[in-house]
């Protein structure tokens, strides 16, 4: 009896193997139904250094967490749209109320995004940056 279940399994395992036939990749989405991954993913314009530049010329250090100490990572999730606009900023790692509110500021004052790319197409795409406050 035992024989059987075990042919059975293995010529029903060759067949799926001959038959099967490769699927399209499908990109995961979130909850909200915004791709998560892409082929290539969203861009600040000029790439890595000129975003850290445009965060070093606009993120504002809070005068009241400055002058009490406070400091941290704050870690900030948006969405790049498809035409590069940025969408449903969230504050996804919370130090304090100031903090948080100037790294949403500071994302707010960015420019369009180079979307993201899947299958050639362009799609919204989520992202995160981190904000560290420290006082030198």
């Amino acid at each position: 009896m035992m024989l059987k279940y075990f042919v059975l399994v293995i010529v029903l395992f060759i067949g799926v193997k001959l038959y099967a036939r490769p699927m399209q990749p499908i990109a995961p989405l979130s909850d909200s139904g915004k791709v998560m991954s892409a082929d290539t993913l969203a861009q600040f314009p000029g790439g890595k250094d000129s975003l850290v530049s445009f965060i070093g010329r606009n993120l504002v250090y809070p005068e009241m967490e400055r002058s009490n100490g406070i400091t941290g990572r704050v870690v900030v999730s948006f969405v790049v749209d498809k035409d590069g606009s940025i969408e449903n900023i969230k504050v996804v790692k919370s130090v304090e109320k100031g903090l948080d509110e100037a790294a949403v500021d500071c994302v707010k004052k960015m420019p369009k995004w180079i979307p993201g790319k899947y299958l050639g197409e362009n799609i919204p795409n989520l992202m995160s940056l981190p904000f560290n406050f420290k006082i030198n």
